[in-house]
């Protein structure tokens, strides 16, 4: 079953125009999977910054309360010593008060 030339030219047309078609659809395909790779690359990259943002901002507070825990606790050792001095007067005074 021999086919005319021009069979085989339409149907070798139409398949190139096929494979075209499809790299077309691969090379779209491929341009957006890049795009969302690229744009997800920078979503991840932001979410980096602020979760390094917030560890420093964790940090500088965590100082900060244990320097103010600190001072706070020198305080109150200070306050305890002034008031067991009031004390120990307040008991030497009655005792000389009671002599």
């Amino acid at each position: 079953m021999e086919r005319d030339a021009s069979y085989w030219t339409s149907s070798l047309l139409h398949k190139v125009r096929d494979l075209e078609k499809e790299v077309d659809h691969r090379a779209e395909s491929e341009a957006r999977t890049h795009d969302k790779a690229t744009s997800l690359e920078e979503q991840l990259a932001e979410v980096s910054a602020a979760s390094s943002m917030a560890a420093q901002s964790f940090r500088e507070l965590k100082e900060e309360l244990e320097e103010e825990n600190s001072t706070l606790k020198d305080k109150v050792r200070n306050l305890t010593k002034k008031c067991n001095n009031g004390e120990e007067a307040i008991e030497r005074l009655d005792a000389e008060k009671s002599e």
